[in-house]
């Protein structure tokens, strides 16, 4: 309203005829104009770190699994500044952050285990985790950790020396799930930004 006023009051100012100052006159009067709405502004977002780039692999299901499924998840390749993926046939995946072991991996696939699945966990520990296997790495390295087949299933090992035995993957990520204390309060927006 006031800057209406303003803009009225300037008009007055180069009206020369009466009829024109009349004109003008009578919108100071009129009160019916209602401000047009504006569009509101997008949502829009940058992304700004490598965490925040989508990593989206292969999910091979849970501990207990065989070697030949391990084999048999068919593997992704994402395209684009946003990474789409393609999936030629139905599967299951896994979201991940865009850590830089999980981008530069050549063929990863996950799989869920609880933790005391894990070869170097300590006793009482109980809690799923996601591992993460880049297929592609399937040469020693006495610094990794490598899926292999052992007997009907496959599992976590370290080889001080280069094993006998074919390795599956090598384990390039293990992730624990985040501690959420109440789970609603994540939905409230007065608790997203504390």
């Amino acid at each position: 309203m006031q800057a209406r006023s303003r803009l009225i009051a300037r008009g007055l100012k180069f009206a020369h005829s009466p009829g024109a100052r009349e004109q003008i006159e009578r919108l100071l009067s009129d009160f019916t104009v209602v401000a047009a709405k504006r569009a509101p502004l997008l949502p829009r977002y940058r992304l700004e770190a490598e965490e925040q780039l989508p990593c989206i692999i292969p999910f091979a299901g849970s501990l207990p699994l065989s070697a030949a499924q391990v084999q048999a998840v068919p593997a992704i390749a994402s395209e684009g500044p946003f990474h789409v993926a393609r999936f030629a046939q139905p599967g299951a995946f896994l979201p991940m952050p865009g850590w830089q072991a999980l981008l530069k991996a050549g063929d990863p696939i996950a799989l869920v285990a609880q933790d005391y699945d894990l070869p170097d966990v300590e006793a009482g520990s109980r809690e799923p985790v996601a591992i993460v296997i880049d297929r592609q790495a399937s040469e020693w390295d006495a610094n990794s950790y490598f899926l292999v087949a052992a007997e009907e299933t496959v599992e976590l090992c370290w080889f001080a020396e280069p094993p006998s035995i074919p390795l599956l993957g090598q384990v390039i990520v293990v992730l624990r799930p985040k501690k959420i204390l109440d789970e609603g309060n994540l939905l409230q927006p007065w608790q997203m930004d504390d």
